[in-house]
């Protein structure tokens, strides 16, 4: 039914949240929009931009039974247009008699209310200001995700929200003289498409479904945890799921967020974050899941023993687990974390929109606009993978045009980390081995790849505080079993290999 949906004429504009709720309704049952976006993804019903406008349906509220309670739940009830709660003024609207109403607000730190009058909002170095700003910078951090990240899909919904409610999208350099406890948070989990599915047992035991903003609840109670306020967030990873998660938590927390990230691209492990190799204590950290499920980690013998229970943790929720961690004054973050990679994915992502629309080769934009190359460019060939709390596996490219008769091997773990060019090492982690798109330099995530698509291979240099024995024990491919020596990305390319 979701694909007869989705490629129908009535539903062709529609996305994948529209293509849930008509599932749902004419299936008289609840249908996970995770498994929607998988199978629409799958089958290429997944659309960047709509061609044409969504057509506009009036809503509508079924009575099924007498004396029923309903119940809505909004990010921002009141309309800042007429200071009213709009829904509620729907639902008296259109129905005879309420026998009773309530509305509870949830506000960003329990006992307070945030002061939005336009005097009062934070002024952001960097802004997004619409919708293009909002692709342009997935798409950035996406590239940077060396095709692990996760897809953007649902980061891309929430900060539409973000945008359509008013609250602000931007972050600032780290003000090194601030006082406040500034703290990372993250999605722990893997990327393989069955996270993306949800088992009949879930709703077995969640009855009461989903959190729509996990992310925000694991800052929250790390911050309760503590009996500090946090008074900034920091991104753990370069990528566009946890990149625009961690964006939409600080829009909605009302918090500062910093122009910087613990990695400088995504990685697949805690200890493969700069926080490990300078020695930081995480702890304590909380945990909260998709359906409510609450706890705090206050010791663990490593990271990576806390990246392992981590893991178990995200298999025991279907998938995924959100976590708050590392709260640290702002001196520390300063001496640590890798600058100004925020504004780096923005104007990476503008880089490869420009190329497109002025016909210029999108790769090459890619590739220049990180300072990088194009790798090579072909046709996966043969793929394979497997889930083991995180998605492994190895795909062969079949080289195209330049590289018609050459092959390129790859090995990931969530990431792109280990490259065979015609069955000789080559370029590793580290180092930043991205695939995308041949033609539109699309970043293209392992959840979705698959044989027969057409790609290239972009190449990054590493971030410096990689450059060191404890940033290769950390990323480098011996970390990942593999009995390679790192050659740095820019003596493979000046050898010309």
């Amino acid at each position: 039914m979701i694909v007869d949906l989705a490629s129908s004429e009535e539903y062709a504009q529609d996305g994948y949240r529209m293509i849930q709720a008509v599932t749902s309704r004419r299936l008289g049952r609840a249908v996970n929009a995770k498994r929607v976006l998988w199978v629409m993804r799958k089958h290429g019903l997944i659309q960047r931009r709509r061609v044409e406008p969504r057509p506009k349906r009036p809503g509508y509220f079924v009575v099924r039974r007498p004396d029923e309670l309903w119940h809505t739940a909004r990010t921002a009830p009141v309309s800042s247009q007429r200071h009213r709660p709009d829904a509620l003024g729907g639902l008296l609207h259109e129905c005879g008699t309420v026998a009773a109403w309530r509305i509870e607000l949830s506000v960003p730190f329990r006992g307070s209310t945030p002061d939005m009058r336009p005097e009062n909002r934070r002024s952001f170095v960097t802004t997004l200001r619409d919708r293009k700003d909002v692709e342009d910078f997935l798409m950035g951090a996406n590239f940077m995700s060396a095709s692990g990240g996760g897809d953007p899909a649902i980061e891309r919904g929430l900060l539409y929200e973000d945008l359509d409610q008013g609250l602000e999208l931007g972050w600032n350099p780290l003000d090194e003289t601030s006082d406040a406890l500034f703290c990372t948070a993250c999605f722990s989990g893997s990327i393989a498409p069955e996270a993306f599915e949800e088992p009949p047992e879930a709703k077995v035991l969640a009855p009461a479904g989903k959190l729509h903003r996990p992310l925000v609840e694991a800052v929250l109670e790390l911050q309760n945890y503590l009996g500090k306020p946090i008074g900034g967030l920091v991104s753990i990873e370069i990528g566009a799921s946890n990149t625009g998660s961690i964006l939409d938590v600080a829009a909605n927390l009302r918090l500062p967020l910093v122009d910087g990230d613990y990695a400088g691209r995504a990685i697949p492990e805690l200890h493969a974050t700069v926080l490990h190799l300078f020695g930081v204590d995480v702890l304590p950290q909380a945990l909260v899941d998709e359906y409510g499920n609450r706890l705090i980690m206050r010791a663990a013998v490593s990271d990576a023993f806390n990246e392992r229970l981590g893991k178990f943790l995200a298999l025991a929720s279907f998938g995924s687990i959100c976590v708050a961690l590392a709260a640290l004054p702002a001196k520390e973050v300063a001496s640590i974390y890798v600058p100004g990679t925020l504004t780096e994915c923005l104007e990476l992502g503008r880089a490869i929109r420009l190329a497109r629309e002025e016909d210029v080769d999108p790769v090459g934009a890619a590739a220049e606009a990180i300072g990088g190359w194009a790798l090579f460019r072909g046709t996966i060939a043969r793929r394979e993978w497997t889930n083991t709390g995180y998605m492994e596996g190895t795909e062969e490219i079949a080289g195209e045009g330049e590289f018609a008769g050459r092959s390129l091997r790859i090995w990931f773990k969530n990431e792109n980390h280990v490259t065979w060019l015609d069955e000789r090492p080559y370029v590793c982690s580290p180092d930043l081995i991205e695939v995308c798109d041949a033609e539109t330099a699309e970043p293209l995530v392992n959840t979705f790849l698959k044989e027969g698509d057409r790609v290239a291979v972009v190449g990054g240099r590493r971030r410096d505080a990689y450059d060191s024995e404890a940033g290769l024990a950390a990323l480098g491919p011996r970390h990942f079993g593999w009995d390679l020596d790192f050659t740095p990305i820019e003596t493979l390319v000046a050898a010309g290999d």
